[in-house]
């Protein structure tokens, strides 16, 4: 199955060292095959819970997506991946900036919360994460999707839904690993990526492991033209694109974890904020990430687990550029948090198990530089620092009427106050059906900008209801059926003034959204297909740049419609051929029509992406995969609108890309 659908979740807690955990039964695809639905569906995830469960049993409507479904998929990086995840989709932001948008809600700011082995990824600035051929897609073990708010667990960045990216490490890289690729399209590269990996455990020093990974890319987003709202065009194949460069290293030894990111992301941008710059520009976004986890029993039923994390970012810096860009768009200021947390598990009795705990963080922005184009001082001076206190709790008791979850969230941020999400979720499980209906609330910390620019900037808080059924038919076919409600009070949004320049946060009214999502999945040893449909509406918005006037249920940049369906067929022995396709609705947005004209509101035609990858593992070499595949195969001029009426231009996707993949792992 191509990666994205609800379904599989692949790891379980507590397995001794040597023993086998669910996750021991997933290491190939052959392994797979010999499972039925229903061993892989009793596989547990922590990732919406403080405690492990079932994903049927879990308080949370989830994804989770496999190594092997990404493998056997020739997924290219996030963007293919969580395309075919239902509530997914992606727009453009500012300077060719690619961000996340969730069941028609732009979640590029900060309602979004990207995890990477643990460590958060949005930059803490402006709260954004940036998407395309960013992170090392062969080196992920599975991708764990919250698709609902995750604050009562994470806090203030997983407002809308958590995506939790595991990487290979420890002992499930045992050995070298090694990935090239290439993609060819009109006119050149598409992209060209190498992958390389290596871990070991050591059981003569007590089961040491240690693993390092790393990777370096080029990308192009577009090979077609762009037109600005002034009507000035360029082709985008030597004006736009990704640069990706990243490096982990992780140690673990008995409950202790260890862990480095280096991430140097760069993109290639000529858009700008709206009106097109003379030449393409560099921006970067670096960052490094430490992170040290000891879990320590106390006790049969007790658990002690202390952490510390250091992330220090520097996002949307200019690298290199002309002095005209220089001078609108300059920008030099780093992102420092400390942050701290002491958690507790406790099983007082059969069916009842408590946790909680405190965190605190340590937040410093400084700004460096000259003080042109948009680097400017914050609001106190060119550093500010801030500081939060976080306070959880979280209790499941199981029970042979329904099993209940209750839990909250208490946060104090020094700047903006207090925020404080309960949640409560119902679950039961009755053989091949189970029920849930859950209730959140969930918020969004403002970010240092957002502060700086208006000090009286205060959370948005979201209240989030969702009811799910699942059924399992045998042992080859699963279902599930969600609806959701999702309420905004006071939303954070942006807003620039493109004659001055000047940026703006306010809070606005509310906005909110409802709908329903579907998933079916069929499983056979050489055949298994899948189908993901997502819809929405919205409702009661009172957001002005997120309107399309005289179209009160539907958002800017999102289509109301998505169906993604995905196969995998073995058709001769180890030889995998991987169809898949993505149907997006018409969506609507602001174009441009001309030289000089206005930006134009309009519908764009419904959207069919379909890919066909093909890889084979020959037996004679063990652990060598030879891929090839064709995606956007139909040729659709597919757009990344802007999903709010912030004067930028929609930016064109890539064109028909032919791609060629050697993978090989020890």
């Amino acid at each position: 199955m191509a990666g994205g659908v609800v379904l599989l979740g692949l790891f379980s807690a507590g397995a001794a060292p040597g023993a086998a955990g669910p996750e021991d039964l997933f290491e190939s695809l052959e392994e797979i095959d010999k499972l039925t639905l229903a061993d892989l569906l009793k596989a547990e995830t922590g990732v919406a819970s403080l405690t492990r469960h079932s994903q049927r049993s879990s308080p949370g409507i989830l994804s989770i997506i496999t190594r092997e479904e990404i493998r056997s998929s020739g997924a290219r990086d996030l963007v293919d991946v969580l395309r075919r995840v239902p509530g997914f989709a992606f727009g453009t932001d500012v300077q060719g900036v690619l961000g996340v948008g969730f069941r028609g809600l732009w979640g590029h700011e900060g309602k979004v919360l990207l995890l990477l082995d643990g460590h958060e990824m949005n930059e803490g600035l402006y709260l954004t994460t940036q998407f395309g051929n960013h992170f090392p897609i062969d080196q992920i073990e599975k991708i764990e999707i919250i698709r609902g708010p995750g604050s009562a667990m994470y806090g203030g960045y997983g407002e809308l839904s958590v995506i939790n990216v595991v990487t290979r490490h420890g002992r499930r890289l045992e050995g070298p690993s090694a990935c090239l690729s290439y993609g060819h399209t009109d006119g050149g590269f598409a992209r060209r990526t190498v992958s390389i990996g290596y871990g070991e455990t050591l059981e003569e020093l007590g089961g040491l492991e240690l693993s390092a990974s790393g990777f370096l890319g080029q990308s192009r987003l577009s090979g077609s033209t762009y037109t600005d709202f002034g009507g000035a065009s360029f082709l985008m194949r030597d004006n736009s694109g990704a640069e990706p460069a990243y490096l982990n290293l992780n140690a673990a030894w008995r409950g202790l974890e260890l862990s480095f990111v280096y991430d140097g992301y760069k993109t290639l941008d000529r858009t700008g904020f709206g009106e097109a710059f003379g030449k393409p520009v560099r921006l970067g976004f670096p960052g490094y990430y430490l992170g040290a986890r000891y879990e320590l029993a106390l006790g049969e039923h007790l658990t002690l687990t202390p952490r510390v994390r250091y992330k220090h970012q520097s996002p949307w810096n200019m690298v290199d550029s002309d002095p005209l860009a220089r001078d609108a768009a300059y920008y030099k200021k780093t992102f420092e948090r400390l942050d701290a947390s002491l958690a507790l598990a406790w099983k007082p009795l059969e069916g009842l198990d408590l946790a909680g705990g405190v965190q605190g963080q340590l937040d410093r922005a400084t700004v460096h530089g000259e003080l042109v184009g948009t680097n400017q001082p914050f609001s106190k001076g060119r550093e500010v620092s801030y500081r939060n206190l976080a306070l959880f709790l979280q209790g499941v008791w199981q029970n042979p009427i329904v099993d209940v979850t209750a839990g909250a969230r208490y946060e104090r941020h020094s700047a903006v106050g207090d925020s404080f999400v309960p949640r409560i979720g119902l679950t039961r499980q009755l053989g091949d059906l189970h029920l849930k209906a859950l209730m959140s609330d969930a918020f969004k910390a403002p970010g240092v900008e957002n502060i700086s620019l208006n000090p009286e900037i205060r959370p948005e808080k979201t209240r989030v209801y969702e009811i799910e059924a699942g059924y399992l038919f045998g042992e080859s076919v699963y279902a599930a059926v969600n609806l959701f409600d999702m309420t905004i009070d006071g939303p954070i949004v942006y807003s620039m003034d493109l004659a001055t320049g000047e940026e703006n946060y306010v809070n606005y009214n509310h906005a909110g959204v409802n709908g329903a999502e579907a998933v079916l999945r069929y499983e056979h040893p050489r055949v298994s297909a899948a189908l993901a449909y997502a819809y929405y509406r919205a409702r009661d918005n009172e957001v002005p740049v997120y309107a399309v006037p005289g179209e009160p249920t539907t958002l800017l940049g999102f289509a109301r419609h998505k169906l993604a369906v995905s196969g995998r067929v073995e058709a001769l022995r180890r030889l995998f051929v991987a169809p898949s396709l993505v149907f997006l609705s018409g969506r609507h947005g602001y174009t441009a029509t001309g030289m000089g004209s206005a930006p134009q509101l309009e519908r764009t035609a419904s959207t069919w992406l379909v890919d066909l990858f093909v890889s084979y593992r020959p037996t004679t070499f063990g652990g060598l995969e030879l891929g090839a595949g064709v995606y956007n195969l139909l040729g659709q001029r597919s757009l990344y609108l802007q999903p709010y009426d912030g004067g930028h231009a929609p930016i064109p996707s890539m064109g028909r890309e032919i791609a060629l993949r050697v993978a090989y792992e020890h």
